[in-house]
């Protein structure tokens, strides 16, 4: 009884930790917002009172590229980061639930390098592999794209990640389950 309530504590500490961290983060977005737009607002106004859309946009790229080019670089590379990892993550998901626990058996992404090489030997891994890209009937792979991507026509781009994705994950070349951005470039 001690412990639960110990417990429900720290996940009450640990919501409420959470909780303040979004809320500043969205105070901190809306101050940014908030001073973008005055400044640029400020800017146009100076040289035309009723500029257009493109005015208004092409002063605020001048005005970011002026003063926050690194900032910017910083946000793009993260929200950039954050979809290849969405699109990685749904990905592998997709592949799971596509073979099931029983034909490709679980791993977890914490696991010691010896469990890695070894759930990457198993023979039931070895067989997904090899279904999945298999050139003569590649309908497993196309099954799976077609969920990972709804109806939609992915880019080609796109498909070769996933295609990398699944390849860093199940072959055993690969010592890592791992789709970060230098195990992908290489």
């Amino acid at each position: 009884n001690k412990k639960s309530n110990q417990c429900l504590e720290f996940l009450y500490s640990r919501i409420k930790s959470l909780e303040e961290k979004i809320e500043h983060d969205n105070v901190i977005d809306d101050r940014f917002i908030k001073l973008i737009v005055k400044e640029v607002v400020k800017t146009t106004f100076n040289l035309n009172i009723y500029p257009s859309k493109d005015e208004l946009q092409e002063e605020t790229e001048e005005y970011l590229k002026l003063h926050y080019q690194e900032f910017m670089i910083i946000l793009l590379l993260a929200k950039q980061r954050s979809l290849c990892s969405f699109l990685s993550n749904k990905a592998k998901k997709v592949l799971f639930t596509h073979f099931g626990a029983t034909v490709l058996p679980q791993i977890n992404t914490n696991s010691t390098a010896e469990k890695i090489t070894a759930w990457k030997a198993n023979p039931k891994v070895t067989e997904c592999y090899n279904n999945l890209f298999n050139r003569e009937k590649n309908f497993t792979f196309t099954q799976i794209l077609e969920k990972v991507f709804a109806s939609e026509m992915p880019p080609f781009l796109h498909i070769a990640f996933v295609a990398t994705t699944f390849t860093v994950l199940l072959d055993l070349k690969f010592k890592t389950i791992s789709t970060n951005e230098d195990v992908m470039k290489n």
